[in-house]
């Protein structure tokens, strides 16, 4: 594949597809390191801009990776995350700690479905080695959790912000499961082409008194992750 600098393609586009088909020849195996911005510039005779927004959007979306201090590099093969529908706490932003392997994108409440109802919004980004797998999005009533959204930016832990209000906290839950592409947003979040395939968990917690007491929307990798169906069991659990 040669690079037609009078193509009405840009050139950065074409620099991806090329980059692209030789990891598929396999001239850059999984765990090669690609030459670096500086050879590419070189033995292509391009730019220094080019060169970098074709990496840069390889990298955005998840077929390359940067390792600091050593280059750039195509990914080796993962093992997919098993998500298994018997307990669905990890997506639960009352069942879960957002310590490790979480990354909290936003806390502010808003107003709720319900008139003269605030909700708690929580969006945060759930990561396994390193790669992004998961974008959640929460709403919890104010009134059930009142001190929620500060609780999360101080980095308070669960226990503590869950003291004393066990009554409201998730028992059960509904879930729905869709199948769709990502939006450009999601695909920018998650590290993946645009318009990939994406799952999505619309779920719906339960208290023990059968107040809704949180609702939740998940996306997840279709390409990371596999739904694993028991009949004895109903709910969905991370890794």
């Amino acid at each position: 594949m040669e690079l037609d600098k009078f193509s009405l393609t840009p050139l950065y586009i074409q620099l991806k597809e090329w980059i692209a088909s030789r990891m598929e020849d396999g001239t850059y195996s999984p765990g090669s390191r690609i030459p670096s911005e500086l050879e590419l510039c070189e033995s292509l005779d391009l730019s220094r801009p080019t060169v970098r927004q074709a990496v840069s959007e390889l990298v955005a979306e998840g077929r390359l990776v940067i390792q600091r201090g050593k280059g750039t590099f195509v990914p080796t093969a993962q093992e997919p995350i098993e998500i298994h529908l018997a307990s669905i706490s990890h997506f639960s932003v009352l069942s879960s700690d957002l310590q490790e392997n979480a990354e909290l994108l936003s806390c502010d409440v808003r107003k709720g479905e319900k008139a003269n109802r605030e909700e708690t919004e929580v969006r945060f980004r759930l990561f396994d080695k390193g790669i992004p797998y998961a974008l959640c999005r929460s709403l919890v009533p104010v009134p059930f959790f009142p001190n929620l959204a500060p609780d999360l930016k101080s980095g308070r832990p669960l226990l503590e912000r869950t003291a004393n209000r066990y009554a409201y906290l998730p028992n059960r839950a509904k879930v729905r499961i869709l199948v769709r592409a990502s939006t450009e947003a999601e695909a920018r979040r998650l590290r993946m082409s645009r318009s990939s395939p994406v799952l999505v968990l619309q779920i719906q917690y339960l208290s023990r008194s059968g107040d809704v007491c949180e609702r939740s929307e998940t996306v997840l990798r279709a390409d990371r992750c596999v739904l694993d169906f028991d009949s004895s069991r109903s709910g969905a659990s991370a890794p």
